[in-house]
């Protein structure tokens, strides 16, 4: 039966209109979609489409892949009978049909016996708002002049988590958002620009036309210790950005689609994924999952911003991110035009992060203020980001448990649940550290080492003749001077001689006065016939069925005895007639049951030394 994806809900949540930041105003630019397309929640006039299997096989390309584009039979009858005016390949069996008719539930009605599953073109939202700005005291800090104001990274330890890593450039965190400012002084040595991508126009660079891309990038990767402006969770990591938002926020999934797999194709192990909608995109989820399971991506997306849980976030396959204020609240905002929001919840959502005044890198190569869940979920991608520069072995699947372990509790609302607690980067980075050297981190220059430390081929190592030393938290240091802080060791006690237990005496067996009926053995701890009970196992060799228990008993232990007269013993020892007895002849093998050696008995350990013996079933 065929798939359609019907009653198409309205999606705009979480208003975002426009950054409206301390330093930076907003974008005035009319986005790609209309008010009606933004209230209905798709797009008008195009249909997100599944291929049937046996169509697939049809496809014949000679030495183009399969798969970029539609069979030409029905191609040609969705031109010239529906009015197909493009078809978009997105990604493993998902197309993109754009047709002139723009009634997307009529397209839908008509095209549905031609493929697997159809869906409308959903639409997606940038999950951030405006706020006011706030100024907090420092701890350990970076020489960046603005950290100051950053009061979320001292809240989720991140100066304690740097002096294990400062991220890396190794790492590739993938932006799927508005775009970013390529030239900010304070993000463009982090920016991976042969790589990152227009996908709204593709002729254009990804320059952010409305804030929020850049205000994640700065979160996640602001440049570190270089004397500038604010300093990101990773001084150092590799962000590929990918512009599938317009200038309101606003974007499709194919767009969406399109992105991740340009993300997996360039290699990246984070997608950052900070906005969310109402409505269910099939493609988009079958891309994620695909995505996650063959190339252990990780993907973070935000909880919403009005109260309630938005997709992507919900998927099991991406760590869903609620938002929490300074005192680990369940964060909620009123703007100053009366305008309510508030973080999502749910049992689907992993962890919390701030939301509230994040103060990061915004457009006009300047600094501001956001609040929201984006910010949260930007602050977990960060997060990751710093774990995979400890340890870029770790999978997805461990990844996602680290990080939901790696909490500090929030204070939680009855049947609001936020995720296992606020992520803290510390813990989650030292756990991984318990288990990498360190000493492994990548550098540009000595500066950027610690621990006694220094840059030797882009890598962070102790110097020639030291050592990390384990009692001086792997500081480096010579084997002499690492002796000096060894533990003396403590004596050991004399063990207090234990007294030999009193021996149980084995009950005495008792005979049943009659013989049992049929169905029934002899219970002889009781003297009396009970129901046979047969064991729920196969027992183990040296042990036997116990009937009248219904479990595995040792079998018994008792020498080979000489065989009866008269009794002519069968190949592996076993007399032939009469009631079970052992038999005589011994068998090198035990394997609890038949053998070469044992035709018509179980063979069974015990007697003297190494002499086994066989027992007739």
């Amino acid at each position: 039966m065929k798939r359609v994806r019907k009653g198409v809900l309205f999606l705009f949540l979480g208003l975002f209109s426009g950054l409206i930041l301390l330093k930076s105003g907003f974008s005035e630019n009319k986005g790609l979609f209309s008010e009606e397309e933004v209230q209905k929640g798709y797009v008008k006039g195009q249909i997100l489409v599944k291929l049937i299997p046996y169509l697939e096989e049809e496809i014949v390309f000679g030495l183009t892949e399969k798969g970029k584009s539609l069979p030409p039979a029905l191609e040609k009858e969705l031109k010239e009978n529906y009015g197909l005016k493009e078809a978009e390949y997105l990604g493993g069996d998902w197309f993109c049909l754009v047709f002139s008719e723009e009634n997307v539930q009529k397209l839908m009605e008509r095209l549905e016996d031609k493929f697997a599953f159809l869906e409308p073109n959903f639409i997606y939202k940038a999950q951030e708002i405006k706020v006011k700005g706030i100024s907090l005291g420092k701890e350990i800090i970076p020489n960046d002049p603005e950290f100051t104001w950053q009061w979320y990274l001292p809240k989720i330890k991140a100066p304690q988590a740097w002096q294990t890593s400062t991220g890396s450039s190794q790492i590739k965190i993938a932006l799927l958002d508005t775009g970013v400012e390529t030239d900010h002084p304070d993000l463009k040595r982090n920016l991976d620009l042969n790589l990152s991508k227009n996908l709204l126009d593709e002729k254009s660079p990804p320059l952010d036309d409305n804030g929020h891309g850049t205000a994640m990038a700065g979160i996640m990767g602001a440049v570190g210790n270089n004397g500038e402006g604010i300093t990101g969770i990773n001084w150092k990591v590799n962000i590929v950005a990918y512009k599938v938002l317009d200038s309101q926020g606003y974007g499709s999934a194919d767009k969406i689609i399109k992105g991740i797999n340009l993300a997996r194709n360039a290699q990246a192990r984070i997608i950052a994924l900070p906005f969310g909608g109402e409505n269910d995109s099939q493609a988009l989820k079958e891309t994620i999952q695909d995505a996650y399971y063959s190339a252990e991506i990780i993907f973070v997306a935000p909880a919403g911003n009005n109260g309630m849980l938005l997709h992507p976030a919900d998927y099991k396959e991406v760590l869903g991110v609620a938002g929490v204020d300074s005192e680990d609240r369940r964060w909620v905002y009123v703007s100053e035009e009366g305008e309510e929001f508030e973080s999502a919840y749910g049992e689907e959502l992993d962890v919390s992060a701030p939301a509230e005044n994040i103060y990061t890198t915004v457009k006009g190569n300047n600094y501001g203020y956001i609040d929201g869940t984006s910010a949260s979920a930007g602050i977990v991608a960060g997060v990751t980001a710093l774990v995979l520069a400890v340890d870029k072995s770790l999978t997805a699947g461990e990844v996602y448990k680290l990080m939901r372990e790696s909490v500090e509790p929030v204070t939680t609302e009855p049947d609001k649940p936020i995720g296992t607690g606020r992520i803290n980067a510390y813990l989650a980075v030292s756990q991984v550290a318990e288990n990498v050297p360190l000493g492994t981190g990548e550098c540009d220059n000595d500066s950027e080492c610690d621990m006694g430390r220094v840059c030797r081929n882009r890598s962070c190592v102790c110097p020639s003749g030291t050592q990390p030393c384990p009692q001086k938290n792997n500081y480096c240091m010579t084997p002499g001077e690492c002796a000096r802080y060894a533990p003396s060791p403590t004596p050991i006690a004399s063990p207090t001689p234990i007294a030999s237990p009193t021996p149980i005496a084995s009950p005495t067996p008792k005979d049943c006065p009659v013989v049992c009926s049929p169905g029934y053995v002899c219970d002889k701890t009781k003297g009396e016939c009970v129901k046979e009970k047969d064991c729920p196992v196969v027992c183990s060799p040296g042990y036997v069925c116990d009937k009248a228990k219904g479990e595995c008993v040792r079998a018994p232990a008792t020498p080979s005895p000489s065989p009866s007269p008269g009794a002519s013993p069968s190949p592996g020892g076993c007399p032939t007639g009469g009631s079970p007895s052992p038999g005589t002849g011994t068998c090198t093998t035990c394997t609890g049951g038949q053998s070469s050696e044992c035709p018509s008995g179980q063979c069974i350990g015990g007697g003297f030394g190494p002499i086994r013996w066989c027992q007739c079933l």
